[in-house]
């Protein structure tokens, strides 16, 4: 699972953009999809972004790109993304559109673009500058404008409902519920119990947002993660055992803060 770990901050350290120097902190929090209308802010005016479903038009070349980007009223926001390397990861939380600033001639970096900051309430969360398209389209603009891709509006969309699965695992030292009722199983949240006799290897207590992460490399297994202060978690179920959603499910639970990571020894099975 180390390797996981490695990855995961490779891919933090990926979504770290020049616009981020303006965006601050942002709240965080889960959305699900819905087509409720929402008046047009003043941000959405200045940006030419505007709430609803837009889809990957053209791809970039060797980087990552959001397959999916469903805005939300609220300043809610859902999207699919696909790393550099291939694997799909559903975020959700809130943004905020900037609009477009006079550029600064003392500075490297251009700034007369809107953009869109993203805040995934499960993790790190990319930020895009913005080109508004025809026919409403958009330009997606990432690592300092080196890469670009576009997205189209898509009116179709509509979510699928979500049937709630749910996984009780028992250990030694630490119990864990994994719950899967957003985004058509994509979503969740992972609740960690300690018991007397846990030690430092051990989670603390916690209840953790986590999202799929779905690798050609390991199709055979689903993964979630999250993240909760210093500390990310790992859950891995066995893609056939998910998809039965009944019974025993072989599973991969692990943890890791600074640098070090630790196995979670659970058994689990899946409850109404």
């Amino acid at each position: 699972m180390l390797m996981v770990g490695m990855l995961r901050l490779a891919r933090a350290f990926a979504f770290v953009s020049v616009s981020m120097l303006a965006a601050g902190s942002l709240a965080g929090c889960a959305a699900e999809p819905t087509d409720a209308p929402a008046e047009e802010s003043s941000e959405e005016a200045l940006t030419g972004v505007t709430t609803g479903t837009y889809v990957v038009d053209r791809k970039p070349f060797g980087t990552f790109y959001v397959e999916r980007l469903t805005l939300l009223p609220g300043k809610k926001f859902e999207a699919d993304y696909v790393s550099s390397r291939g694997s799909r990861t559903t975020i959700a939380g809130k943004y905020i559109l900037f609009p477009a600033r006079p550029n600064n001639p003392d500075s490297p970096v251009k700034s007369d673009k809107p953009w869109i900051a993203l805040e995934s309430d499960t993790g790190p969360a990319p930020n895009f500058e913005i080109d508004r398209l025809e026919g409403g389209g958009l330009r997606l603009y990432h690592s300092a404008r080196q890469e670009s891709f576009t997205m189209k509006k898509d009116p179709s969309f509509k979510p699928v409902p979500t049937v709630t699965k749910t996984l009780q695992c028992t250990g030694p030292r630490v119990d864990a519920r994994l719950t899967l009722d957003k985004s058509e199983n994509r979503r969740g949240t992972l609740k960690i119990t300690r018991k007397a006799g846990a030690t430092d290897d051990d989670p603390k207590s916690a209840t953790i947002g986590v999202s799929i992460t779905l690798d050609e490399a390991t199709r055979d297994w689903v993964h979630y993660e999250g993240t909760n202060g210093e500390q990310d978690f790992f859950f891995g179920i066995v893609k056939a055992d998910l998809d039965r959603a009944t019974g025993a499910a072989k599973v991969n639970l692990s943890w890791a803060e600074f640098g070090q990571e630790f196995r979670v020894n659970v058994d689990c099975s899946f409850v109404r």
